[in-house]
């Protein structure tokens, strides 16, 4: 099976490969397997695969420090 692997932030086109991974074989005792066609990559991926969304790089844990309201 195919899939797209990114193993650190960057460019898109320079850090996402398509790679050959292992097909996950039969579901055990109280497991499923999903199949998927196909899954599309979005803006909001691209992104993240970027380091420009999602990712502060504080590494703290906090991600608000106000009151809600």
């Amino acid at each position: 099976m195919k899939a797209i692997q990114i193993q650190a932030f960057g460019k898109p086109t320079d850090v996402a490969q398509c790679v050959d991974i292992a097909d996950v074989g039969a579901p055990e005792a109280n497991e499923v397997v999903v199949a998927l066609p196909a899954s599309p990559i979005n803006p909001y991926d691209l992104l993240m695969i970027a380091g420009g969304y999602g990712y502060s790089g504080r590494g703290d844990g906090v991600a608000s420090k106000g009151k809600p309201r």
